[in-house]
């Protein structure tokens, strides 16, 4: 079981040609949570990290079709992995997004591992004729869905707004309190322009195949 946080564990890596190099992909997720979560044994972090490979490589997929990303295919040159590990009952920290919101993104994946999922506005509860950036409900009222712990959601953000296809709604749960457990979410988007760090070293968790794709990715 995953150590007890007073504060929660955000990693964020970048996942290079997830969708044609799964080997590099996971070796990348596997040595983060090797230098940055405790409490796993080696075999469910490899598990972990192969789930994550397979639905980055899926998730890049739909980047890369007009069906999900609205836009032409082409090639996706790297994912953002953003694995957030935080505590149920953390009135604060367990829910990042409080207000229903729309994000300035193409499309976004969110996964909640474990933990309470991601709460959906249904369309027809926000209203799409309203001006500006915050988020206008037509009922306050109305229930959102909540998506099942193990669910994998593609919420289309602003920028893959086309037609009658609307920005996804949505927020983090809200907490609750004095609750045992821990939220897992992942958070994927892609990066059109990876940004690697300083030139001359590569972040310590990556490994001899993920700092070989590294360069021939920017080579």
């Amino acid at each position: 079981a995953l150590q007890p946080c007073r504060k929660p564990l955000i990693l964020e890596v970048y996942l290079l040609d997830p969708m044609n190099d799964a080997q590099a992909t996971q070796e990348i997720m596997l040595g983060a949570l090797d230098a940055r979560l405790r409490g796993l044994s080696k075999p469910h972090k490899l598990s972990l990290s192969r789930c994550i490979a397979e639905i980055a490589a899926e998730y890049a997929l739909c980047c890369a079709s007009d069906s999900s990303s609205l836009r032409s295919t082409r090639q996706v040159k790297a994912v953002k992995a953003k694995l957030c590990v935080s505590s149920v009952g953390d009135s604060r920290n367990a829910q990042p997004c409080p207000r229903f919101h729309r994000d300035s993104v193409p499309v976004r994946l969110i996964a909640t591992i474990a933990g309470r999922g991601t709460q959906v506005m249904p369309d027809e509860a926000v209203d799409r004729d309203a001006e500006g950036p915050v988020t206008v409900l037509r009922d306050p009222h109305a229930v959102p869905w909540d998506a099942p712990a193990g669910d994998v959601l593609l919420l289309v953000g602003n920028h893959g707004q086309r037609g009658s296809r609307h920005a996804s709604v949505h927020r983090s749960p809200p907490p609750v309190a004095m609750t045992p457990g821990k939220r897992v979410v992942l958070v994927l988007d892609e990066e059109e322009e990876p940004d690697f760090g300083d030139a001359d070293g590569t972040p310590p968790w990556l490994t001899r195949a993920a700092q070989a794709a590294i360069r021939k990715l920017t080579d």
